[in-house]
């Protein structure tokens, strides 16, 4: 395995990362009018959770024979989850949209996240794993910068082109997710 290889999948996992902590609440609240006591309410909930299933999954994939496989469900689930946040169905409130996608999305990344980590330790050569965790968070730079930027452009654009923008960027992250995994 190159060390490039491993390091990619750093990029995609910080694109998640930002907009679903810090775009995505400012998205709602302001595209889609959500107001900012249920909206916080939300936020605060689902992090409530994702702390509290982070060491359940670290267990669960401690104890399996095959953690890579995990990842790949997880990494579906995220694309999936990412794309119906930033998408949601006008028929449907935004709380009731966002909360129970909000922890999916937060599960997924950290069962993404944990088994990269636990990937990259697991590494034979000392020299190949410093290489790979340096690609990493180089990958994962990139991948911040790239989601400062974007989501940004497309939320502060026409807003009868926000929609099929934030499409577009949905299918690029998946794409970028897609590519790191394999």
């Amino acid at each position: 395995m190159r060390p490039a290889a491993y390091g990619l999948l750093g990029a995609p996992l910080a694109m998640a990362a930002l907009p679903l902590f810090v775009q995505l609440p400012a998205y709602y609240a302001t595209s889609l009018g959500m107001a900012l006591a249920p909206l916080g309410g939300v936020l605060f909930g689902a992090r409530l959770i994702d702390m509290l299933q982070d060491p359940l999954l670290g267990h669960l994939l401690d104890r399996t024979a095959a953690p890579r496989r995990w990842m790949a469900c997880g990494a579906l689930a995220l694309g999936l989850c990412f794309a119906a946040l930033w998408l949601p169905p006008a028929a449907v409130a935004p709380a009731v949209w966002l909360a129970p996608l909000l922890v999916l999305a937060y599960g997924a990344h950290s069962l993404v996240n944990i088994a990269y980590l636990a990937w990259g330790a697991r590494l034979p050569q000392p020299s190949l794993a410093l290489s790979a965790v340096a690609w990493r968070e180089a990958a994962g730079v990139a991948g911040m910068l790239a989601a400062s930027l974007i989501p940004s452009a497309i939320l502060a654009g026409d807003a009868a082109a926000i929609r099929p923008r934030l499409a577009g960027y949905c299918a690029g992250f998946a794409l970028l997710l897609t590519l790191a995994l394999l």
